[in-house]
């Protein structure tokens, strides 16, 4: 009762903006506001849930947009909801979901751990490396569960506290930062893709990787140096033997899988590459996300639970930012907010940081994926380089960890409770000021040079 009490709350207090006139702006304009602020609300007090406030902006632009925008038909708000880059994104979830039934990614990762042979330092940056490396093809959510999952019988040996918070903040930071590297490494990115897709404007996979990979690794080479700067430690040797065990065990284990585990490290690794060379082939990234879908489900390597399990929650709230975008552009929205707070005389740098702060700051308390939905509608419509505030927004949203709240990854590694909320808040505010100065000036470089 109380939650529907808070809906209606919400919609009156939007509603204000539908009925108060405001110059310049046309009713459709006036109504795209209102479903924004509408959004806003319910996206970051999650009265309802996130996916729920996507299907909210899709009802209410398919009902009334049509009848203030000329031309504009409801047809237009639907399309963004299965839009090539949701479909990208599909492609992405499922390749996650073979990589981990079949305990690929934990493979990977202990084969890696073990190689360092107890090393204290090397451990953990072995441990944030396989962590971000993993988080470029996978959620990073998974990814995090998975290393926190390997590691906490090593930190239940381990006395060093500095140690243990050190390594679990490397695997959390390691997380956010991995999956800027690729379009399906975290859903910002993907909605950056499909609103600058919207403008006509086209970024292929291994464009996007261009830009993001080379700042990604410089973030993790910082991030690692601060984490270590910040928490040294004592320890002179991590009892890897437990690693060398589980290894085994996991080996063991995925034998009976063979045909199937085989299968899924073809099908990864081809979709992978021709999502690299889709400029040089002329096929779309999505529609090459579309061949590990048909292989896995339909040779039964992945079964109809898999299926639902796939993260549909998020494809809808990324499907419900596309269409508010759409609705923003259309509506013109846009060039309003751009006249009324004369933007146009306002230098772009100025904007940009503007924009960047924002995302960053909202990032800390709502889902990276909320904030975008929001963000990247307005920044990539109101700033005159479209191509740079899509990569500032998208990445933006990926750097802010300063609270278990902040993202997934932070969360999880927070509830092992091995970590103090001081320790996290303190490495945060480091990385966050350090990876937004190295982010502004690496899109600067990698866009000027491009």
């Amino acid at each position: 009762m109380k939650k529907v009490i808070l809906f209606f709350v919400a919609l009156l207090i939007s509603l204000t903006v539908f009925l108060i006139p405001i110059p310049n702006l046309s009713k459709g304009g006036l109504f795209t506001l209102f479903i924004f602020v509408f959004a806003s609300i319910l996206w970051m007090s999650e009265i309802i849930p996130l996916y729920v406030t996507s299907f909210v902006i899709l009802l209410l632009e398919a009902l009334f947009l049509p009848h203030y925008l000329s031309g504009v038909s409801y047809k237009h708000f639907f399309y963004p909801f299965f839009s090539p880059v949701i479909v990208l994104f599909l492609g992405g979830f499922t390749i996650s979901k073979g990589l981990h039934k079949y305990y690929l990614d934990k493979a990977i990762t202990l084969k890696v751990v073990t190689s360092v042979k107890g090393k204290p330092k090397t451990l953990i940056l072995s441990f944030m490396l396989v962590t971000a490396f993993l988080s470029m093809w996978m959620s990073n959510t998974a990814a995090t569960a998975l290393m926190v999952g390997v590691v906490i019988p090593v930190l239940e040996r381990v006395e060093d506290i500095n140690y243990n918070i050190a390594l679990l903040l490397a695997i959390a930071f390691g997380a956010n930062i991995g999956g800027m590297g690729t379009p399906v490494g975290t859903p910002p990115n993907a909605i950056a893709i499909g609103i600058l897709n919207s403008h006509n404007v086209q970024i292929p996979f291994l464009e996007w990787m261009k830009v993001a990979m080379p700042i990604s690794l410089i973030l993790l080479a910082t991030t690692f140096i601060i984490i270590i700067l910040l928490f040294p430690s004592k320890v002179k040797d991590v009892p890897y033997e437990l690693f060398v065990k589980e290894e085994k065990e996991t080996e063991s284990f995925t034998k009976k899988f063979k045909i199937s585990k085989w299968s899924v490290v073809v099908v990864s690794l081809l979709t992978i590459l021709f999502w690299l060379l889709s400029e040089w082939i002329k096929v779309s990234s999505s529609i090459i996300a579309i061949l590990p879908i048909i292989v896995f489900f339909g040779f039964k390597i992945l079964d109809v639970n898999d299926f639902s399990s796939l993260g549909w929650d998020v494809l809808i709230l990324m499907g419900g930012g596309l269409s508010l975008s759409k609705a923003i552009e259309v509506s013109g929205l846009s060039k309003w907010i751009v006249n009324v707070l004369g933007l146009n005389s306002v230098s772009q740098l100025y904007v940009l940081i503007g924009f960047m702060a924002i995302t960053i700051f909202l990032t800390n308390f709502i889902s990276n994926t909320t904030t975008a939905a929001l963000i990247l509608p307005l920044a990539i419509t109101v700033f005159k380089n479209p191509i740079l505030s899509g990569y500032a927004i998208a990445l933006s949203a990926s750097i802010s960890m300063l609270l278990p709240v902040s993202t997934p990854p932070n969360a999880i590694v927070y509830n092992t409770r091995k970590i103090p909320l001081f320790a996290m808040i303190k490495a945060g505010i480091v990385v966050i000021i350090v990876s937004a100065l190295i982010l502004f000036t690496g899109l600067h470089i990698s866009l000027s040079l491009g």
